[in-house]
């Protein structure tokens, strides 16, 4: 058993690139001993921030006191305040700001992945160093994990519905049911940091890069399905058929599956 008083953990000045305002006690880590999972009280100053930034690690946040922001991938702040919980996904991105007039503290525990020693999160992506991904929506699927996915479309994948921000509804004028479409998602759950994988996780098959391979685990973890659409449900919902993917699964773009005469 560990047992410490925060008393007894050194402050840390956090100077990542994108973040201002910002210390941390790393409280329970690998160096602790600790195997699994990692514990970190965080303060952050009037007007501190983290980037907005995404890593394969999960995230559990506790807020303590002050007045906390946090702010997904489309730009939307959410207001929070002390005694709320959040949940953050793998590979979802997110921004922590301290929108009040004094100190903010939280509580962040996170998963031990390899590589990683719960002070620094493993293949961390600042997005604003990066072009600006704005997630346009979310897939609504009877597939609840990734463990339910079939591995290609053709292989059992179920009809899916894709929910629109309402801000994005305008760009849906044009499509038509029976029309093939491509649909680019972000997955979430996917590990960021691997490289080389066995081809549809088969031992047998010799391993290869990701890059040779549509494996969901690779440094940009994009989808990209084609689907034709079944029905169009005013302002926001798009029905379309057999979506390998699960339910959640953030949408980033939808294209015509390929050009007709006259079309752009």
């Amino acid at each position: 058993m560990i047992c410490k008083h925060a008393s007894e953990v050194p402050v840390t000045k956090i100077d990542k690139k994108g973040f201002a305002g910002m210390t941390a006690k790393f409280a329970l880590t690998k160096d602790d001993g600790c195997p699994r999972y990692a514990m970190r009280l965080m303060e952050f100053e009037p007007g501190g921030h983290t980037s907005m930034h995404a890593h394969p690690e999960e995230h559990e946040f506790y807020f303590l006191e002050g007045e906390p922001a946090i702010v997904d991938g489309s730009g939307k702040e959410t207001r929070l305040r002390a005694g709320d919980f959040v949940y953050v996904l793998p590979n979802e991105p997110h921004q922590i700001k301290n929108v009040g007039n004094t100190n903010m503290k939280t509580i962040c525990t996170i998963p031990i992945l390899p590589g990683g020693d719960g002070k620094t999160t493993t293949g961390t992506a600042n997005i604003m160093e990066s072009p600006e991904l704005k997630l346009i929506g979310r897939v609504r699927s009877p597939l609840k994990s990734r463990d339910e996915c079939p591995k290609q479309t053709h292989e059992g994948a179920p009809d899916a519905w894709i929910e629109i921000a309402p801000e994005f509804a305008s760009a849906l004028e044009g499509l038509t049911a029976g029309q093939s479409v491509l649909i680019l998602t972000w997955l979430h759950e996917a590990r960021r940091d691997t490289l080389r994988v066995h081809p549809r996780g088969n031992p047998n098959v010799p391993a290869r890069g990701v890059f040779a391979t549509r494996s969901p685990d690779r440094p940009n973890p994009i989808g990209l399905h084609a689907v034709r659409i079944l029905e169009i449900q005013p302002p926001c919902r798009v029905h379309v058929k057999s979506l390998e993917v699960i339910d959640g699964t953030p949408v980033i773009d939808i294209k015509p599956a390929a050009p007709q005469n006259g079309e752009v």
